[in-house]
């Protein structure tokens, strides 16, 4: 009796025991923490910005040339080193009449920049025909309003008095202009149209060329070109020229 008691209790125990087990098991399933989800995120109604358009091309309007100069390999040098001549063309065409040259005539608006120029009579210092009489004048001609960019000295020296006198006249003219432009004067530039001989060369990036005419008559042209910008080159192209003269000057009364 007592061991049948004994085995009903041990029984009892493990059913129960069993029963327990069961219970955790289904109590910790049921407060089991849900796993997260990861947030799926919205899809924008805002698309990006677009990209900006290109940048316009400064020298998209500029002629082919002009894109050349600008956009060259070489370096230039600083404007202080060229003489550059801005003037009002009236108040220059003028003031030619102060230096002897008469009858200085002015021509402005000219096509196709607005050009203008300048001319003045044949100064005669030995009246006579002008197939024999030695005579002078002068021209200038701008590109465009305000600018002098050519200037011209013609000497027509057809007989020896007149000639020697025109020859004067053309070296204080060009002291003159010289003056009038407050530049420090040419040797070089006044030693050529002393001495008659063709030269060319440039100073200060002002080109000066004297050049006789062909012909029997002695006629000369002295051209005075003011450039624009300089080709590439060494440095010294902007210097003056510091070489000494072969000859000392001889002063304008010497001239026979």
């Amino acid at each position: 009796m007592n061991q049948s008691r004994l085995t009903l209790i041990a029984v009892g125990g493990a059913v129960a025991a069993f029963a327990l087990a069961v219970a955790v098991a289904l109590g910790s399933r049921s407060y089991a923490p849900a796993p997260e989800k990861t947030p799926v995120a919205e899809k924008s109604s805002v698309s990006a910005p677009a990209a900006p358009p290109p940048a316009p091309d400064p020298l998209a309007d500029l002629l082919p040339e002009m894109v050349d100069v600008l956009t060259s390999a070489y370096e230039d040098a600083p404007a202080r080193f060229i003489l550059t001549p801005w003037i009002t063309p009236r108040l220059f065409c003028d003031s030619l009449k102060g230096m002897g040259l008469t009858g200085a005539t002015l021509h402005q608006d000219m096509e196709p920049g607005r050009g203008w120029t300048c001319v003045t009579d044949l100064v005669k210092p030995v009246p006579g025909p002008d197939e024999t009489a030695s005579s002078l004048f002068v021209s200038a001609r701008g590109l465009e309003p305000g600018r002098l960019d050519v200037l011209r000295l013609k000497l027509n020296l057809l007989d020896p008095k007149g000639g020697r006198r025109v020859r004067r006249v053309a070296l204080d003219v060009a002291r003159a202009l010289f003056a009038q432009f407050r530049w420090r004067q040419s040797e070089a530039a006044l030693r050529a149209l002393h001495d008659l001989r063709d030269v060319r060369f440039r100073e200060r990036g002002v080109t000066f060329e004297l050049k006789r005419e062909f012909g029997s008559a002695p006629r000369y042209n002295m051209i005075v070109t003011f450039e624009r910008w300089l080709p590439p080159g060494p440095t010294d192209r902007f210097a003056p020229n510091r070489r000494p003269l072969t000859a000392p000057a001889r002063d304008v009364d010497a001239i026979e």
